[in-house]
């Protein structure tokens, strides 16, 4: 912050990056886009990148499909563009918030959430909507009818239930609603949101109903 060094590692990213057997191979880039300063670093022995976003004091990871870690090695901006280099291929990418796919491969957007629990009593959940841009389907092909998978785990993590599908909207069906009901009961839970069409994805918040139980 300015002149003053500033720890922005969270205990659960040190704990994680605690277990990594190397950290002497850890490389990292730097870039702004969209008002948002990444900071991207990746273990690759371990196979692993964490991008830390300075606007929201967040961390997430990236991962390119069957990789484990974020196929991008290095950066620099050059004639208005965010070029990337490839860590297997040596290509160059441009990064790009209007494409939604990696080379043609696949993207899947993922959120978890933090456990939600009442004081050891039983939950009811009733409904749970995520509040997101929909109508925002493609023309054809995969993302023409887009949906959000939904699954839970119940057990701090350790297995999950069936995924359970949501609509985002084909284009200009800006009224739908990604919206899941009758959800069961629980002590303890978290929730695992997916998209993998290739359409833009917005998630603004979430709203759930939720009653406590007797039992």
């Amino acid at each position: 912050s300015g002149y003053s060094p500033q720890i922005v590692s969270t205990r659960q990213m040190e704990y994680l990056i605690g277990q990594y057997q190397r950290w002497d191979d850890a490389q990292a880039f730097a870039y702004v886009q969209n008002g948002h300063a990444f900071y991207v670093l990746t273990f690759p022995a371990a196979g692993v990148t964490w991008v830390y976003d300075a606007a929201t004091g967040a961390w997430h990871r990236r991962e390119s499909r069957d990789m484990g870690r974020w196929r991008a090695n290095c950066h620099a901006y050059f004639a208005g563009l965010h070029l990337v280099g490839d860590a297997v291929s040596g290509k160059l990418y441009a990064l790009s918030d209007d494409v939604y796919d990696e080379d043609g491969e696949t993207i899947t957007r993922m959120r978890v959430t933090a456990p939600i629990a009442g004081e050891g009593e039983r939950l009811f959940m009733a409904s749970l909507q995520v509040d997101c841009e929909t109508g925002v389907g493609t023309f054809t092909g995969q993302g023409r009818d887009p949906v959000a998978m939904l699954d839970w785990s119940d057990d701090g993590g350790k297995t999950w239930s069936n995924g359970y599908a949501a609509p985002l909207g084909r284009m200009g069906e800006y009224r739908a609603r990604a919206i899941w009901r009758r959800l069961g009961s629980f002590r303890s839970r978290s929730f695992r949101l997916r998209v993998t069409d290739p359409v833009k994805v917005v998630i603004v918040g979430a709203f759930a109903k939720v009653t406590k139980g007797a039992s």
